[in-house]
């Protein structure tokens, strides 16, 4: 218990300063806006290989978690969709975006700090990142955009193909999902920085994961909530399968591809008990489509998850 205090109470005190700064109106909406990206763009990009610079190369003993979790994420991003398209009343590409923000989760800014403080989760859970940043990314935004992908002769599974298709190269432009790649080539290739380097990357790496907490309790703040009760059906599903049922059936799969193993059980569980990441609503402005309930549904639920995230340390860390 006093391990998990250490580690996690003073990431939620993090948290915690950028809610007060935004409250307070000395940050706004803007503001976060500019930090996320520095974290996006360069902070955490060095975080992920100065960690690589001193972690041992992923082994063929993650291919049974990596085969779990992606069977975890199509069947709830599946589910997640199906559900807003028949229950909610959504159209495809409203379902798409409910999708997004149900299974895409801050991994960057809240996860990633975490797992790289358990011994043994901060690789896998890179490698669950680079696997969401292409399927996640490339499913729900193709049907976000849905009809721009239309074409006429063509049935809906086709054009579903042809959606991820296009999007397949979009995460490649992801400097996170670059860094990973990078770190993993340079882990495998034994490759030893000169000092100066060294020193760089261990100044300015650690820069990353306080800066994204503290972005994520500024964005907690300033997220706009107008329409809060007519939205209680949208925000419910969304937090029950983002933080609920989706990590019950990641672990599920992975304890059992794993033969029983608790770290990597527990990273996938890590990872997919995150909150509903800030991505979903940059993608959901993007594309002008459920934009409202989705900003509503990553305030909520990123204040539910810090129970839910709490009793996940308390169990498996």
């Amino acid at each position: 218990m006093s391990t998990l205090i250490t580690i996690v109470l003073p990431l939620f005190l993090i948290v915690l300063t950028g809610y007060v700064a935004g409250a307070g109106k000395w940050l706004d909406i803007a503001a976060a806006r500019v930090l996320s990206r520095f974290v996006f763009m360069f902070a955490m990009p060095v975080a992920i290989l100065n960690f690589y610079t001193k972690a041992p190369p992923p082994g063929l003993e993650l291919v049974p978690f990596l085969a779990g979790y992606f069977i975890a994420m199509l069947s709830i991003i599946a589910l997640a969709a199906w559900s807003g398209y028949k229950f909610l009343r959504l159209d495809i590409r409203q379902s798409g975006a409910h999708a997004f923000v149900s299974t895409c989760g801050n991994a960057v800014f809240l996860g990633l700090p975490i797992a790289l403080q358990v011994e043994g989760w901060g690789q896998p859970f890179l490698m669950l990142m680079i696997l969401e940043g292409i399927f996640v990314f490339g499913i729900a935004t193709t049907l976000m955009g849905w009809k721009n992908h239309a074409q006429d002769g063509q049935s809906a599974a086709t054009r579903l193909m042809a959606g991820i298709a296009k999007s397949s190269a979009t995460p490649f432009k992801n400097p996170i999902v670059l860094a990973s790649i990078a770190g993993v080539a340079i882990a495998y290739s034994g490759i030893t920085f000169p000092t100066p380097i060294s020193t760089f990357l261990n100044t300015f790496g650690p820069v990353a994961g306080p800066t994204g907490l503290f972005v994520l309790g500024l964005f907690i703040a300033t997220l706009p909530k107008e329409g809060l009760q007519s939205l209680w059906p949208n925000i419910s599903a969304v937090s029950v399968i983002k933080l609920l049922l989706f990590p019950i059936v990641a672990g599920g799969i992975v304890y059992l591809f794993t033969g029983g193993d608790i770290r990597l059980t527990g990273a996938v569980v890590l990872f997919t008990c995150m909150p509903p990441a800030v991505a979903s609503l940059v993608q959901a402005s993007h594309y002008g489509v459920y934009e409202r309930e989705t900003a509503v549904a990553v305030s909520v639920a990123s204040v539910l998850s810090l129970l839910t995230l709490t009793i996940v340390l308390l169990i498996l860390a």
